[in-house]
């Protein structure tokens, strides 16, 4: 569970940045919205992180919950951009129509937070892998 918690440290360390300059753009702004949501993701990345630091499967389970509920959204993203780009072969449509540089953006965007969280993934099924490892030993014994 070492290299998964290290991996979420990672990942809320990455998504912390856009996080907190878009809170305190909130902050300047007054907007609730900003502040809600911005410090929402602060809490829920840095919450789990600090829970998680327990060492116990219910930290462990409620962080990989939260590490896939924005894995899989931006797993489907990406998918998106590249079949859009084999349909299209490029980075706007046929016709034109669309901007490169904007296609671009959004998926640098994108992959700044799914590529950490692809580790976070990555080292959680690991993890539960070890989960259920530690398990079959104790399942064998009660077999025999």
């Amino acid at each position: 569970m070492n290299k998964y918690r290290k991996s979420l440290f990672v990942t809320a360390l990455i998504i912390s940045v856009p996080s907190l300059f878009l809170f305190v753009i909130g902050v300047v702004k007054w907007s609730c919205a900003h502040l809600v949501f911005w410090g929402g993701m602060l809490t829920l990345w840095w919450g789990a992180y600090f829970y998680l630091r327990k060492g116990t499967k219910l930290a462990f389970w409620l962080s990989f919950g939260l590490v896939n509920l924005f894995w899989w959204p931006l797993l489907w993203r990406t998918g998106s951009r590249i079949m859009f780009v084999f349909e299209n072969g490029g980075m706007e449509r046929a016709d034109g129509y669309g901007s490169p540089l904007a296609f671009l953006i959004g998926l640098v965007g994108e992959q700044l937070f799914f590529l950490p969280l692809c580790f976070s993934i990555f080292f959680g099924v690991l993890t539960v892998k070890s989960f259920n490892r530690s398990k079959q030993p104790a399942a064998s014994a009660s077999a025999d």
